[in-house]
């Protein structure tokens, strides 16, 4: 039974260093500032099981397609309306 739990627990070893390694890589594939990427992986090292739970939790933005559309139409309102009222006030930055 020994020999068992032993296997057990080189297997949930394993899985872990397995885990942090995809995250790692998952963390540093992202493409943001490398400040931010540190901090990311300092949590993800530092804190062992919890940290891999907050970067997915926290770490990456998740919207669904609709959030994603809405946020997308509600820009380029944003950026149209600046325009216009730029326009309507005289001040060009086209030139």
């Amino acid at each position: 039974m020994e020999q068992f739990y032993q296997v057990l627990t080189w297997i949930g070893v394993f899985a872990y260093w397995l885990l942090i390694a995809a995250v790692t890589v998952r963390v540093v594939f992202k493409r943001r500032v490398v400040g931010v990427s540190l901090a990311w992986m300092m949590i993800i090292y530092i804190v062992p099981i919890g940290g891999v739970i907050a970067y997915l939790l926290f770490g990456e933005l998740n919207l669904g397609k609709n959030a994603l559309n809405v946020l997308v139409k509600c820009s380029c309102l944003l950026v149209t309306g600046l325009n216009n009222s730029m326009i309507v006030r005289g001040i060009n930055h086209n030139k």
